[in-house]
């Protein structure tokens, strides 16, 4: 299920979990989730349900806040810091792979000039620049560590 999905382990344990009990907070389905987000293709789609999903958010932190107004914040501190340290290894993980894909131009540049391999290195060279780029695209590292750094200005 989302982001950290592993196509050959399944989903991280830890966000699966994170993620099925923020869902029950805002009343929301797994289901519609994985239908709504994790498989919609669609950017804008995308955008306008997890803007429904912030909405539900903002009204569970109000229905608390005028439950228990001293000690409201409690029940989503506990939620916001296992989101906090999921982003921030999502950040380390993406870091690692982008600079594993890096090294592989060490490589290129090793074997460019070998007659056997040169001339498929030069075709590997083009498809690895296109999956750096794509890569580098979609997904910050940096950004990623940040945002869970700011992420709880309250």
């Amino acid at each position: 299920m989302g982001i950290y999905y592993n196509r050959t382990t399944g989903p991280s344990k830890k966000y699966d979990k994170s993620l099925k009990e923020n869902l029950g907070i805002i009343k929301t389905s797994p289901a519609s989730f994985e239908s709504n987000f994790s498989k919609e293709n669609d950017a804008e789609k995308r955008y306008q349900y997890l803007t429904k999903l912030r909405d539900e958010a903002a009204k569970f932190v109000g229905e608390e806040r005028e439950k228990n107004p001293k000690d409201w914040r409690q029940k989503a501190y506990i939620q916001m810091n296992d989101v906090q340290s999921l982003k921030q290894r999502f950040g380390q993980v993406t870091f690692r792979i982008s600079q594993n894909l890096l090294k592989y131009k060490e490589l290129f540049e090793k074997y460019k000039a070998d007659p056997q391999l040169g001339a498929r290195i030069k075709d590997l060279e083009i498809k690895m620049k296109e999956l750096q780029e794509s890569f580098d695209k979609t997904f910050d590292p940096l950004e990623y560590i940040n945002s869970a750094n700011r992420m709880y200005k309250v």
